[in-house]
């Protein structure tokens, strides 16, 4: 595989990660979605929202583009810290988990931060009330931390990071000793300290919260970001979208905490949060929300990105990397077959170079043999992630549209009760959707089904060739761009309603078909 791309002359393989935290050039391909500048915001007048997105859409990549925003901003700092790493809990106390929980380890970034800040030199602007605020602070939130806990709750702090490194080099794992240092050194000794905790234990943790970013807007900063990433991934909630919201609500239902001055909490969640973040009482007329949706066109603009960042500017297409005999635009093609996510992009892209080196090793560009393999082999995975042992199920259907009856008679052989269960099992799991109706003389017309999935449609009618299937239940509403799966001739767009016949300029191999006047480049 290396020869491969070293052939086409890339410095490295451009698919090797779908990881945005792991993406040293990300900054080079980023492609800004419409409403990216609104979740940046002003930092003179910050203001708190929220992102939902499908896995793999980009989330994580904004909030890396929004820490590195924090760190290059001079004209108006921002403190920003990032919230993405949790401490373990039993998913039995997830009730339990309010706003102090999450505050808590919120706490300790910014404490992380104000150290590294005080130890440099900014200590002497600090009040004696400030400095009485930060020795009962450090020696509560920070004191007992252990090593690795202190590794990550520094490297959370996104802001100043050249000061945070050193500081971390210099003192490596003696927090403690330096925190009692500190103490020491603005007169605060054992009982001092007892003094200060009798003092503010009836204070809450929102009250140290606006305390501590006082004193953070006091060094100079015109903002506090706190950046809330990877709620969906936490391993005690099971990939459980309700559950993840139940996780996040005491922060994103908490009004008075999203709009305190000079603060914005920034939430990147899971778009099938969404219902159940909206049930609980979120309030989007108080806090703005955006959902993040690539179309295939950004999608093409940031793969032609990336191909440059990693060639040195020498590849902007995948058809730079085929054959004479391709006549499909492998990047139309790969750009509509990752339904909207930039992470299956790079997947589909690496499959099929996969492919293709799996057969030959002499640096030669990718034959349609490869490209139709790398597909079929995409869309199994991404299936089986997708919709599980339900994939086994539809591809014994054989068909990408049909209606309860053709489940219960001809494919199941169960009741029509029966087979109405499994349409609804399809349905939650988004695996199909309805698509239309047909008549049935003397009696209602007929629900009729069809496969969501253009690349579910790949696996379940695997006998055909690829071309076949594109032209033949692969089609693209002509009104809204949405990807449609169906058996015609006579069909509908469940998004826009417009009802179209499966004539050629519909079909999803239309649109990828390259031009007569658009050769492989090789």
């Amino acid at each position: 595989m290396d020869g491969f791309f070293s052939s086409f002359g890339f410095v490295e393989n451009p698919f090797a990660s779908t990881n945005a935290d792991k993406e040293p050039r990300l900054s080079s391909y980023f492609v800004s979605p419409p409403y990216f500048s609104s979740v940046r915001g002003d930092p003179q007048d910050p203001r708190s929202n929220v992102i939902f997105a499908p896995r793999g859409a980009g989330k994580t990549a904004q909030k890396v583009m929004l820490e590195d925003y924090a760190e290059s901003e001079k004209e108006n700092p921002i403190f920003s810290i990032t919230y993405d790493e949790f401490r373990t809990f039993n998913r039995s106390r997830l009730s339990q988990l309010g706003v102090d929980w999450h505050l808590t380890q919120i706490i300790q970034r910014l404490l992380a931060g104000i150290l590294a800040l005080v130890e440099e030199g900014h200590g002497s602007q600090l009040t004696e009330q400030e400095k009485r605020t930060l020795a009962y602070s450090f020696k509560n939130f920070l004191g007992s931390l252990s090593a690795a806990e202190a590794e990550k709750t520094f490297n959370s702090v996104r802001s100043a990071l050249e000061r945070i490194g050193a500081f971390k080099d210099k003192h490596g794992q003696n927090i403690a000793a330096i925190i009692a240092a500190l103490a020491t050194k603005w007169g605060f000794d054992a009982p001092n300290i007892k003094a200060i905790e009798q003092e503010l234990k009836e204070e809450s943790l929102t009250d140290i919260f606006v305390r501590l970013k006082n004193i953070i807007i006091g060094f100079g900063f015109k903002s506090l970001y706190i950046l809330v990433d990877r709620v969906d991934e936490v391993s005690d909630l099971a990939n459980d979208a309700e559950a993840s919201q139940k996780f996040v609500a005491p922060l994103v239902n908490n009004l008075h905490l999203l709009e305190t001055d000079n603060v914005a909490f920034k939430f990147f969640l899971w778009d099938r949060m969404e219902d159940f973040v909206t049930a609980a009482g979120f309030r989007p007329d108080r806090v703005a929300v955006y959902r993040l949706n690539w179309s295939p066109g950004e999608l093409e603009d940031m793969l032609s990105k990336r191909l440059s960042a990693f060639s040195d500017g020498r590849i902007q297409s995948l058809n730079q990397l085929t054959d004479g005999s391709v006549d499909i635009d492998l990047d139309k093609l790969v750009c509509l077959l990752s339904i909207g996510s930039p992470r299956d992009v790079i997947r589909l892209a690496q499959r099929i170079v996969d492919e293709h080196t799996r057969i030959v090793d002499d640096g030669s560009p990718l034959a349609i043999g490869a490209i139709e393999a790398g597909i079929q082999k995409f869309s199994r995975e991404r299936s089986l992630e997708l919709y599980g042992a339900k994939t086994d199920e539809l591809i014994k259907i054989g068909m990408v549209s049909f209606t309860i009856g053709d489940l219960a008679s001809d494919i199941f052989r169960i009741s029509n009760q029966a087979a109405r269960q499994k349409i609804q099992n399809y349905l939650t799991l988004g695996a199909i959707q309805k698509s239309g109706e047909i008549e049935n003389p003397g009696n209602r017309p007929l629900h009729q089904y069809s496969l969501a999935d253009p690349r579910l449609a790949f696996v379940v009618l695997s006998a055909y060739g690829l071309k076949e299937c594109l032209s033949a239940v692969c089609f693209m509403c002509q009104r809204c761009s949405q990807l449609l799966v169906r058996e015609g001739p006579e069909m509908s767009c469940q998004v826009c309603s417009l009802e179209f016949t499966a004539k050629e300029t519909d079909t999803l191999l239309a649109h990828a078909l390259r031009r007569p006047d658009e050769p492989a480049m090789i």
